[in-house]
C-alpha cells in the first residue's frame, strides 16, 4: 500500500483513543462521508485500529512483550505467515525471469595471478572437514525411523549447554555455536513421528539437563502444512523448528541489527545440526517457510517476541535426484556462474 502526504496526516488525528465522530467534528470544512471512509480504509489497511478489537489486543500484547526497536518489529512482522508459492512455480518463474534477466554470478574467481592454496586433506587425517564435505540436503526420505542417540546428537551439536561463564553483569551458559553477547536465544521443538524409543508427538528441547518434556501428544498437521506446502518434508521422520525467544537478545540489545544477529544464530545452530545429522548418515534439510502461527499454537506458545524462525527436517536420505557436478568437470565445460545448465 502506497500512503500520500493526506493519509498520513490523519494518522496523528488519535494518539489515543478517539471517537471517529470527535476527528470528523475537528474537520468541518471535509464532507463527514469522505472523512468517515477515509477513516474506514486506514482500518482495513491496519494503519488505524478499532478499541476492544483483535487488532487492538494484538497491540497491547506487541506494546507489553516487543523489546526491540521498532525497526526491528517491521522486518520481523512483515516475515509472518508470509504466502509461498509451489516449487514448481518457483522454478518455472525462475526459467522464465533468466530469458530476460540471466543470474548474477553465484561466486568470484580470482583472474589475475591467483595464489592456489594446499587442497584440503580428506584423506581421514581430518575427519570434521570429510563430514563437511559429504553434507547433503537430500529431501527424498526412507520409511526408516530415527534413532533416540541420533536425535540426541543433532539437538546437542546444535544447542547443548556445555558449561558457563560468569561475567560481571550475569552467568551466561556457553554453547558450540556463537551467540551475539552469549544470550542465547534460541528454543528447540521437535515433532517425532518415528523415532525409536520415544513416542509419536510434540517435545520441548531443554539444552539444560540435555532432556526432552512432552509438549502435546494429539498433532495432526503434516510436516508439509507447517513448512509452506512443501510435499518433501512428509518423507522426514522428526521435525526440529527453532523458536528464538527474541526477549533475551533484546535485554542487552535493542537496535535492528540485533535481530539480524539472531537470524545469524540461527544458521549456526541449524549448521551444527546439520553436521551431526551427516555424522549419524542422516539428511538434514533446513527451511525458513513457516507456517508461523499454526507452529506457535502446536507448541503452546502465546508470546509475540517467541516465534518459529527456522526448521530442520531429518530422516534417512534416499536416492538424491540432484546430480553433483564435481567442480573440475565445471570448469572444463566453460559455464558460467549462476547460468541455466545444458539440457541433455
Amino acid at each position: 500500500m502506497l500512503c500520500n502526504a493526506s493519509d498520513l496526516s490523519w494518522l496523528t488525528e488519535a494518539p489515543d483513543w478517539t471517537e471517529e465522530d470527535e476527528i470528523v467534528d475537528r474537520h468541518p470544512v471535509d464532507d463527514p462521508r469522505a472523512v468517515h471512509e477515509k477513516l474506514h480504509r486506514l482500518r482495513e489497511f491496519g494503519l488505524l485500529i478499532a478499541e476492544n478489537s483483535e487488532a487492538a489486543n494484538m497491540d497491547s500484547i506487541y506494546c507489553a512483550s516487543w523489546k526491540l526497536d521498532r525497526a526491528a518489529a517491521f522486518q520481523h512482522f512483515l516475515a509472518m505467515d508470509s504466502p509461498f508459492i509451489s516449487t514448481e512455480a518457483s522454478t518455472r518463474s525462475q526459467i522464465e525471469q533468466a530469458k530476460i534477466d540471466p543470474s548474477p554470478d553465484l561466486f568470484w574467481p580470482n583472474n589475475s595471478g591467483p595464489i592456489h592454496l594446499p587442497c584440503a586433506d580428506l584423506s581421514g587425517g581430518a575427519p570434521i572437514l570429510d563430514v563437511m564435505k559429504r553434507r547433503r540436503t537430500n529431501r527424498c526420505g526412507l520409511p526408516r525411523p530415527v534413532t533416540l542417540n541420533q536425535l540426541a546428537d543433532c539437538l546437542w551439536a546444535g544447542l547443548g549447554i556445555t558449561g558457563f561463564v560468569r561475567t560481571e553483569a550475569s552467568v551466561l551458559p556457553l554453547k558450540m555455536t556463537p551467540s551475539g553477547g552469549a544470550r542465547n536465544p534460541f528454543e528447540a521443538f521437535l515433532i517425532a513421528r518415528n523415532v525409536e524409543g520415544l513416542d509419536p508427538g510434540v517435545y520441548h528441547y531443554a539444552a539444560i539437563g540435555h532432556s526432552l518434556g512432552l509438549v502435546n501428544a494429539d498433532y495432526s498437521p503434516s510436516f508439509s502444512e507447517l513448512l509452506a506446502g512443501q510435499e518433501w518434508a512428509d518423507t522426514m521422520q522428526v521435525l526440529v523448528v527453532l523458536v528464538a525467544s527474541l526477549n533475551r537478545t533484546a535485554w542487552k540489545y535493542k537496535d535492528a541489527n540485533a535481530y539480524r544477529v539472531v537470524l545469524i544464530e540461527a544458521g549456526h545452530i541449524g549448521q551444527n545440526m546439520m553436521l551431526a545429522c551427516t555424522n549419524n548418515e542422516l539428511t538434514a534439510c533446513p527451511t525458513a517457510a513457516l507456517a508461523h502461527s499454526r507452529l506457535r499454537t502446536l507448541f503452546g506458545i502465546e508470546s509475540l517476541a517467541d516465534v518459529p524462525m527456522y526448521a530442520i527436517a531429518i530422516g534417512h536420505p534416499g536416492v538424491d535426484p540432484d546430480e553433483v557436478i564435481p567442480v573440475e568437470d565445471f570448469l572444463n565445460k566453460g559455464w558460467k556462474p549462476g547460468a541455466m545448465p545444458e539440457l541433455p
